[in-house]
């Protein structure tokens, strides 16, 4: 018992430190749900048969929000993502600085979440500064771009 609690307190304060000092530690995604373009709750896997639920924000992007019809769109597209790998794993897993979020890697089978949002121009980079607002032009566009992307078909994702 002292054990398990031991690995528990051990495990809860890796996955709650600071932003800033992401560390490398890499965990199995058991299920997920797509909140919207940069969050998903998911299980993870710790080990020991020991699992946790938490909202991931996906590191380094700023997607726009779901209320949107481009946060609606890039939502499908991370939703289809999501589907399509093999395995999903967060990795570099911190305590995010709003609403009780975790900031997290996605990795896919063959690229991030963040690569693929950035890639697409889906999401733009974000680092924690002060979040700037979408424009209609860019939300527009964004949108676009994610409906093509649905539209086509996907071999290596």
């Amino acid at each position: 018992m002292k054990q398990t609690l031991l690995i528990v307190t051990l495990l809860l304060t890796a996955i709650s430190a600071p932003a800033q000092a992401l560390r490398p530690y890499v965990y199995r995604v058991l299920s997920h749900e797509v909140i919207d373009g940069d969050s998903v709750r998911t299980e993870l896997d710790l080990g020991f048969d020991l699992r946790i639920t938490m909202i991931a924000r996906v590191n380094g992007v700023d997607a726009p929000e779901r209320f949107t019809d481009a946060g609606k769109a890039v939502t499908r597209v991370v939703r289809q993502w999501c589907e399509k790998q093999q395995t999903l794993l967060a990795v570099s897993v911190a305590k995010d600085k709003f609403a009780g979020r975790y900031l997290a890697e996605l990795h896919g089978d063959h690229e991030t979440l963040t690569e693929l949002l950035l890639r697409l121009k889906l999401a733009r980079m974000y680092h924690g500064e002060k979040r700037r607002p979408w424009t209609e032009r860019e939300l527009e566009e964004i949108e676009r771009r994610a409906e093509e992307h649905l539209d086509r078909p996907h071999q290596d994702e």
